[in-house]
């Protein structure tokens, strides 16, 4: 499969099944705020999809001292080594039941770019083991 084929498939998967929710109700392209289960704030992610089980998602760095009503996502950002916020993760895959921790509230729809989508992609082609949560 060639490179552009990759991210394409990927695309067409999420727009195909991604956007309905799975059993735990979490959509694609979605934006969710949580609560860090070891901090005392809050941050907002974006489901870039949703399988059997696995929630992935975009973490950004920006951090709310109250949750979050709405947001506008161009404001948010994945941050790096020297931001006041710290950093987030443009993919974390997580096992449904760890994303659950995070207690996750829905804040608005969005559709995850192709570009958003790419560390996602990579971890299908790389076969896609590494899950965040214990089993």
């Amino acid at each position: 499969m060639s490179k552009l084929s990759v991210p394409l498939v990927t695309v067409a998967a999420v727009l195909l099944l991604g956007c309905r929710p799975d059993s735990n109700g979490f959509r694609a392209g979605a934006y969710y705020s949580t609560a860090e289960p070891t901090h005392n704030h809050f941050r907002v992610v974006q489901i870039l999809a949703v399988e059997p089980g696995i929630v992935h998602a975009a973490i950004f760095s920006n951090k709310f001292s109250v949750r979050p009503a709405r947001i506008d996502p161009g404001t948010l950002r994945f941050g790096g080594i020297h931001d006041p916020d710290g950093h987030g993760f443009p993919h974390m895959p997580f096992r449904s039941t760890e994303f659950h921790k995070w207690q996750p509230l829905f804040l608005q729809p969005g559709t995850p770019s192709s570009e958003e989508l790419t560390a996602y992609s990579q971890w299908r082609a790389d076969g896609g083991t590494f899950l965040f949560g214990t089993p």
